[in-house]
C-alpha cells in the first residue's frame, strides 16, 4: 500500500518503529532459545499494530483526516502528537480484542464476587494458626518484605547512597540490613493491606458501566471505538470532530461510518474507563 499524500512523516516513521521493535523482538526470542510472543499494549507492538499503522497512513478515508489533524496535531515535540493517536487507535482495538466482553450484569456479578472470594481467602489465612507456624507471625502482618532477601536490601542501600552503619547502635552491615527491615514493614503494604486495596478497585469497577452494554452485537467494538476516539479528541483539543472519527472509522473497519453514526454511539455507549490502565497502590493511608 502507498501513503497518501497527506500522511505526515512521524505516521511513517512509527510504521518503521512498530516493524524494527517487532524484529527486535524476534531476534531476542531466537537469541535466547524461546518462542517469540508478541507484546500487545505500551511495552510493544504485535502484526496489529503494522496493520492499524498503515492503513492510518494509507487508507483512502485518511487523506482528508490527515489534513484536518495537521491543523491541530504538533509533531515537533519528542512524542508526536501523530504518534500519540496512532498508538491510541491502536490499543483501543487491542483494548476491545483482549478484554473479556460481559453484560452489565456479568460485569457487575463478576468483581463483586472478586471482591468476596479475595477477602474470604484472606480472613482465612489471618486466622490459620499453620501460617504463623511457619514463621509468617501474625499473618495479616506479612508483608512482601517477606519475600525480599539481604542482597535486594543491600542494593536499595547502595543504590540511595544510605549508610546506617554508625559504630554505636548499628555496628555492622548485618544490623543495618536488620534496621532497614523493621523500618520498611511500616511502609511496605501487609497482605490485608494488599487484598484490602484490590477487593476495593473490584467493587468501584463493579459499580461501573461494562466494557459494553451490548457487547455482542456486530457493532459493539466500532461503538467502543469511537466512543473512546472522541473523547480522546475532545480531552486533548477541547473538540470530539466527529467527521474526523466517522472517516478513520471508516478506514479502520472498513465500513461506511457517518457522523451521525459517532454521535449516536458517543450519546448511547455508558462512560467507562479505559481498560489496562495501572492503579497506584498507596503506600501508606
Amino acid at each position: 500500500m502507498r501513503p497518501v499524500k497527506s500522511a505526515p512523516l512521524a505516521m511513517l516513521k512509527r510504521i518503521e518503529v512498530a516493524k524494527q521493535s517487532i524484529q527486535n523482538d524476534k531476534d531476542r526470542a531466537k537469541k535466547q532459545g524461546r518462542k517469540y510472543l508478541p507484546v500487545f499494549g505500551p511495552l510493544g507492538f504485535t502484526d496489529d499494530a503494522v496493520r492499524i499503522f498503515e492503513t492510518l497512513a494509507c487508507h483512502p478515508e485518511m487523506e482528508g483526516v490527515w489534513k484536518s489533524l495537521a491543523i491541530v496535531f504538533d509533531d515537533t515535540k519528542r512524542q508526536p502528537d501523530t504518534w500519540a493517536f496512532s498508538d491510541f487507535c491502536y490499543q483501543t482495538i487491542g483494548a476491545w480484542k483482549y478484554s473479556p466482553r460481559r453484560t452489565p450484569a456479568e460485569h457487575k456479578e463478576h468483581f463483586e464476587k472478586i471482591a468476596i472470594d479475595l477477602m474470604d481467602v484472606v480472613m482465612r489465612i489471618i486466622v490459620e494458626p499453620e501460617f504463623g507456624m511457619l514463621g509468617c507471625g501474625i499473618a495479616a502482618r506479612v508483608s512482601s518484605l517477606d519475600m525480599v532477601n539481604d542482597e535486594n536490601l543491600s542494593w536499595l542501600m547502595e543504590t540511595v547512597n544510605a549508610d546506617l552503619v554508625d559504630g554505636r547502635y548499628i555496628k555492622t552491615e548485618k544490623d543495618a540490613l536488620s534496621y532497614l527491615r523493621f523500618t520498611l514493614h511500616d511502609v511496605i503494604p501487609q497482605l490485608f493491606d494488599y487484598a484490602e486495596w484490590i477487593a476495593g478497585q473490584a467493587t468501584r469497577i463493579a459499580s461501573q458501566p461494562s466494557i459494553s452494554d451490548r457487547p455482542n452485537r456486530d457493532t459493539a467494538e466500532r461503538t467502543f471505538f469511537v466512543k473512546h476516539l472522541s473523547k480522546w479528541f475532545r480531552k486533548r483539543f477541547d473538540k470530539p470532530m466527529h467527521e474526523v472519527v466517522a472517516a478513520i472509522a471508516s478506514a479502520l473497519f472498513d465500513e461506511a461510518v457517518t457522523a451521525d453514526n459517532v454521535r449516536k454511539a458517543v450519546k448511547a455507549q455508558p462512560e467507562v474507563s479505559f481498560p489496562f490502565r495501572r492503579g497506584k497502590l498507596p503506600l501508606s493511608e
